[in-house]
């Protein structure tokens, strides 16, 4: 039982891997920088982070480093982090946690990051169109 979900493991790995070096693959081709992410305090408040990336949550709680890492922004801290920053640690991303993370639990984790893209164009041409 285990070697199954083992395979199974692997397999989902695998796909949010291809899934998520198509988004990057794609954000660069699009023109969409990575910006500096910033992590939402469990004590309140945000504090910088030593990553930069594209938020695929419209919350900001989850991104995609340009490491081709999968981040979770929420982490513990207050006015310490708040003022030294927080360095991220990233997380497993499988399918189900990435789309659970967004509140997207029907969705094609493909489906997902391809309108996370669509919104970060649409931010990043209407700052552009504001400047």
């Amino acid at each position: 039982m285990r070697s199954v979900q083992s395979a199974e493991a692997i397999c989902d790995a695998r796909q949010v891997r291809d899934v998520i070096t198509g988004f990057i693959d794609e954000t660069t081709r699009r023109g969409v920088p990575p910006e500096p992410l910033r992590a939402k305090l469990t004590g309140g408040g945000t504090a910088r982070t030593d990553k930069k990336g594209w938020y695929i949550s419209v919350d900001r709680s989850a991104a995609i480093g340009e490491d081709g890492n999968y981040y979770l922004l929420t982490v513990p801290g207050g006015l310490k982090e708040r003022i030294t920053g927080v360095r991220l640690a990233p997380s497993r991303p499988t399918p189900a946690r990435v789309k659970q993370q967004a509140g997207q639990q029907n969705d094609d984790l493909d489906d997902y990051l391809t309108r996370a893209l669509a919104r970060r164009i649409n931010e990043a041409s209407r700052i552009a169109d504001d400047g």
